[in-house]
């Protein structure tokens, strides 16, 4: 479970900078509309099945790797104003 966890994470945290470089964007938009994107499947799971199962993966989407997406944007945006100079 953990490893499925951190690996989510990580693929969360990639897929948040990819759809910054994709959106060529100098603000957080890409990763905003990445979140709803990750969330909303894993609520959607949890609410139509209830007590079909462990619901760890839809929840652990939930809490963790959703807000992932937003943390990888953020930190694409953070290193473009590094390198053009800018303030944070």
């Amino acid at each position: 479970m953990a490893l499925s966890i951190v690996c989510g994470v990580g693929f969360a945290l990639v897929a948040g900078f990819v759809a910054g470089l994709i959106g060529h964007r100098r603000d957080l938009i890409a990763g905003i509309i990445l979140v709803p994107i990750i969330a909303v499947p894993a609520l959607i799971s949890i609410v139509t099945r209830p007590g079909a199962g462990a619901l760890w993966s839809q929840t652990a989407s939930l809490v963790v790797m959703a807000p992932a997406g937003l943390v990888g944007d953020w930190i694409r945006l953070s290193r473009l104003r590094r390198s053009l100079g800018l303030k944070e």
